[in-house]
C-alpha cells in the first residue's frame, strides 16, 4: 500500500501517471487527467511500444498529452 501511495504522489506531482510494463510487458503507457467536474473523472493517454519508448519520444508524447487535456477541457467544459 505504501508503494502505491508513493505512485500515486508522484503522478499528482509531475501531473500525468506513467504504466511501465506493469499492465502488458512491452507496452508503456501514459496519461494526463483533464480537470474537471468531481466525480467526472477524465483523462487521455497514449499507448507505445517499450523498445520506443525514448526518453525523447515519452517527453514529447507527455508534452502532447499536457496540451490536449488543456484544450478538451477548454472546449467540452469538462
Amino acid at each position: 500500500m505504501d508503494a502505491l501511495r508513493r505512485d500515486l504522489h508522484t503522478t499528482r506531482m509531475r501531473g500525468y501517471a506513467v504504466d511501465d510494463e506493469q499492465n502488458t510487458q512491452g507496452v508503456t503507457c501514459a496519461a494526463v487527467a483533464l480537470p474537471g467536474r468531481p466525480g467526472t473523472p477524465t483523462a487521455v493517454s497514449a499507448t507505445m511500444l517499450t523498445v520506443r519508448a525514448t526518453t525523447e519520444l515519452s517527453g514529447s508524447v507527455v508534452a502532447d498529452l499536457i496540451a490536449l487535456a488543456g484544450q478538451l477541457s477548454r472546449v467540452t467544459n469538462v
